[in-house]
């Protein structure tokens, strides 16, 4: 590990394939040691000294917190599994909030109960959400994904 200032971490590792298209790299140091939290750890990441990235340390079944490496990232640096990847990252002290498009605000103000239970989800389950919704190229798929959101949300 090497200190750059304090709160920044560079390391190098291996990028390994997760299955089903995915990745990620081992983060070599102990995580509550080093950031005094457990579980998910916020971060801002440069890979490669090139491409930023903000996301999160995390245990996904794994030994060891791993960082995931998306195939945007991957493609974009030329890397693909078993490459060694250079990694440079900071705790991220910013609270995460998902920006919301003005026709979904509307959906959720017309039904505060689900309002009330998105803004509870995680920070990365309300960001799934909204990119799944605003994926949709045309209206009436998008009209649809709300009606199955409301669906999903009113069975939480």
């Amino acid at each position: 590990m090497i200190q750059l200032n304090p709160g920044i971490v560079r390391f190098s590792g291996k990028i390994i394939n997760a299955g089903g298209g995915g990745a990620y790299v081992n983060f070599p140091h102990n995580v509550e040691e080093m950031f005094g939290m457990k579980g998910r750890v916020p971060v801002n990441v440069i890979f490669e000294k090139k491409v930023k990235y903000r996301g999160s340390l995390a245990k996904m079944g794994t030994e060891f917190h791993v960082l995931i490496v998306l195939k945007s990232i991957r493609e974009q640096l030329g890397k693909d599994f078993g490459d060694e990847i250079n990694v440079e990252l900071e705790l991220d002290t910013v609270k995460r909030k998902v920006s919301i498009p003005s026709y979904l605000k509307k959906v959720l103000e017309a039904n505060q109960t689900t309002k009330e239970k998105f803004e509870k989800l995680a920070y990365s389950h309300q960001k799934e959400f909204v990119t799944w919704i605003n994926g949709a190229k045309k209206k009436e798929t998008r009209d649809l994904r709300v009606q199955k959101f409301l669906e999903m949300m009113s069975n939480k």
